[in-house]
């Protein structure tokens, strides 16, 4: 089976209890949707958990670069911007971490795509954190929307916060923004909406009913974990 997950944030027991929950297995895989880190208590031990096993492919999300840049530029702006979604508690776990631990951490990062496309059961999907990269490319976009505000790719793909517009004989799945955003159930659920599926169901604000979400691709199933 073919699974997808998005902003772990940290969350490492329901992460664990999730991957229980779909009875993951060695033949199965499973695509994380970018920010395994931050705000929630053990963002390291997620990573980390991702990192050992080769069956889970992870985009790079806008918390992982925000990481990868505060560790590799000497820039107390973008430290700073860092802490203040939700760093903080990254930063302690890593820096405690050895040496060659940190390396590792920071190639994978660096090695992080910003999109996969896949097909399962039929359906072509495009794995997205925020945005799907052709859509940046777009020459049918007048320059005064908000794909033009971003510097480069790497921005547009992990921070874009609009809606990707449908893609023809494609399924757009984001993450990036919570559906707590603009749901009003008691917990976070799916949001599916014409050709896109967003996945992030809050797991990094589990005071406000959020939690973590795996899609199944092969099935269109979905499965919940509450953060306990």
């Amino acid at each position: 089976m073919i699974y997808a997950i998005s902003d772990i944030h940290g969350q490492y027991d329901a992460f664990m209890s999730l991957l229980k929950k779909i009875n993951f297995k060695d033949t199965d895989d499973l695509y994380v949707l970018g920010d395994a880190i931050d705000r929630g208590p053990m963002p390291i031990e997620c990573l980390q958990y991702i990192m050992g096993h080769d069956n889970i492919h992870m985009l790079l999300g806008n918390h992982e670069l925000m990481m990868y840049e505060t560790m590799t530029v000497n820039d107390r702006d973008i430290e700073n911007n860092w802490h203040r979604n939700g760093g903080g508690v990254t930063a302690k776990k890593y820096l405690a971490l050895s040496e060659t631990d940190r390396k590792q951490i920071l190639s994978y990062i660096k090695s992080l795509p910003l999109n996969f496309e896949i097909t399962a059961n039929g359906i072509n999907y495009i794995l997205c954190h925020a945005a799907p990269l052709c859509k940046y490319y777009d020459t049918t976009f007048e320059k005064t929307t908000e794909v033009y505000y971003f510097y480069n790719e790497k921005e547009y793909a992990v921070w874009m916060r609009r809606k990707p517009k449908p893609i023809e004989n494609k399924t757009i799945i984001i993450g990036h923004t919570p559906t707590i955003a603009f749901q009003k159930a008691e917990k976070g659920e799916i949001a599916v909406f014409d050709g896109v599926i967003d996945i992030d169901c809050g797991a990094a604000y589990p005071d406000r009913g959020g939690r973590l979400c795996c899609f199944c691709l092969d099935t269109q199933e979905v499965f919940y974990q509450d953060i306990e």
